[in-house]
């Protein structure tokens, strides 16, 4: 049998009136039953919890809410609960990182940074090096003209043995360095590439450009040859 959702919904604001508010809560969870997935009365239901001093209880309906709307593509709604969590609990590490997603999916840098940050400094805290870095990552590609910070994180990635992810870093890093032409600092990072990885073509390829931008063609050449013999059927390297 269906239920009446305005029977229900105006039972619930009476008790809500009177101050009866696990009542009125317990008259919108029956709606739950119907339309799970309604992120309104999450919120409504968080409201509740809130005024009846519940705060565990608010930030659970809140994120729901939140999660929900996020998920439907409703950004803004759901930053705004998101930072309505944030303000009864700070300490909400997964609603920070929601939060520095959906500021970086509507090109809000400088505030999804800021997120960021702090998840990043609670996993370190944690010495989780693994989520840290993920973070870290995140924040390198938000801002990928932050020279410095890319050769930080490829820093703490060669530290932990992550030879790979250290050498995308450097390498971001470096063709930074090259569209500025400062080939002297791009050639130490593609140094510290191949210290981690003797073998990386990538780096042979970008040095090589890097020499014939210099002039300095037999340099240019000798860092092409391997880079060529690993591609062979790559027309660029071929006509460079």
């Amino acid at each position: 049998m269906a239920i009446d959702k305005n029977t229900i919904s105006k039972e619930a604001q009476k008790f809500a009136a009177k101050g009866q508010f696990d009542k009125a809560i317990a008259e919108w969870k029956k709606l739950l039953k119907e339309s799970p997935n309604d992120p309104n009365i999450f919120n409504t239901i968080g409201d509740l919890c809130l005024k009846k001093d519940s705060k565990a209880d608010a930030v659970d309906a809140y994120r729901k809410a939140a999660d929900l709307l996020a998920a439907d593509g409703f950004t803004s709604k759901a930053i705004a609960l998101y930072k309505k969590v944030l303000n009864i609990d700070p300490k909400q590490i997964e609603v920070h990182l929601s939060l520095g997603d959906l500021n970086a999916e509507k090109g809000l840098t400088g505030n999804a940074l800021e997120s960021y940050k702090i998840v990043a400094d609670h996993y370190t805290q944690q010495k989780d090096t693994a989520k840290a870095l993920g973070i870290y990552q995140k924040m390198a590609d938000l801002n990928p003209a932050n020279i410095a910070f890319r050769v930080k994180l490829g820093d703490m990635y060669a530290k932990e043995s992550m030879a790979s992810e250290a050498s995308k870093a450097y390498l971001a890093a470096a063709e930074v360095h090259m569209s500025k032409n400062a080939f002297k600092d791009a050639r130490q990072l593609f140094e510290k590439v191949l210290a981690l990885d003797p073998g990386n073509k990538a780096v042979y390829h970008k040095a090589g450009m890097l020499y014939l931008q210099e002039g300095k063609f037999s340099e240019a050449c000798k860092a092409l040859k391997p880079a060529f013999e690993s591609d062979p059927s790559s027309r660029e390297i071929a006509d460079t």
